[in-house]
């Protein structure tokens, strides 16, 4: 386990079984050195989800040229304010990690003062939950290397200040789900959704996977944006059929459509 990689890194990517797949979503996160804590809406669908089935996988680092990374397996825990056995037994460790998750994420919270009134109440604390993610032993991941090339045109459903702030980005989490078993890969995307892995990795054709990318500032929350392009994998590409987009506190879904090819659609 790097410990140093764990304590330097502020976020991860963070993986759960969706409906039909898997899901992906970038986040802040504290290590205690046992446990990975974020912080989320009690009314995401992915607390749900993990109430359910609380299996997840977690991406740390790898987000550089032949930089090693971690993936993690592991267990979520959700704690809400309104479970009271919890509180009641858990309510010294759940403050401390809120404080070191907000001491680590200074410069967000800060963003977090400055945004209040276009914040929505679903996100402010009273209306937040705590993950717990125990984790296994992990695996260590190489980032791939960036070669020549250009990012493939993200769909026009998604808006255009979004396709803006991500324009050129090729650096991805790609997440597929295996049987009962979540993978997480860096990955390098080009037009058609073609996917540069990690040496030695492959990925099964027919698996249902997601592709994410995003852009964090690491201040303002309502400048945060991402897509998350779904999916299944054919070869060493992702055939979309939909996408997910964020911006700040907005968010939509769109299908993708078929298409015979991928055309590079530039920002408007």
């Amino acid at each position: 386990m790097d410990q140093r990689l764990l304590d330097d890194t502020k976020r991860m990517t963070l993986a759960w079984h969706g409906r039909t797949g898997p899901v992906l979503a970038p986040m802040a996160f504290w290590w205690d050195g046992r446990h990975l804590w974020c912080s989320t809406s009690g009314s995401s669908a992915k607390v749900e989800r993990m109430e359910d089935r609380p299996d997840v996988a977690v991406l740390v680092g790898a987000d550089d040229d032949g930089a090693t990374g971690m993936v993690l397996h592991g267990r979520a825990r959700v704690f809400r304010p309104t479970d009271m056995v919890a509180m009641a037994t858990h309510g010294a460790t759940l403050a401390a990690a809120q404080a070191a998750l907000a001491v680590k994420q200074a410069p967000s919270i800060a963003g977090y003062v400055v945004d209040a009134a276009r914040i929505p109440s679903r996100w402010m604390p009273a209306r937040r939950v705590m993950l717990r993610i125990t984790v296994d032993d992990p695996e260590p991941i190489v980032a791939p290397t960036m070669g020549p090339g250009i990012a493939p045109g993200l769909p026009t459903a998604v808006p255009p200040e979004v396709r803006r702030l991500l324009s050129g980005q090729r650096r991805v989490v790609l997440g597929v789900r295996d049987g009962q078993q979540l993978r997480l890969l860096p990955a390098i995307w080009g037009p058609g959704y073609t996917l540069d892995l990690p040496e030695g990795e492959s990925v099964s054709t027919g698996l249902p996977a997601v592709v994410v990318t995003d852009h964090d500032p690491g201040f303002r929350p309502t400048e945060v944006a991402g897509v998350a392009v779904r999916g299944r994998i054919s070869g060493r590409t992702l055939s979309a059929e939909s996408v997910r987009w964020w911006h700040g506190f907005d968010s939509g879904r769109a299908e993708v459509p078929t298409a015979a090819f991928d055309p590079i659609v530039l920002p408007d």
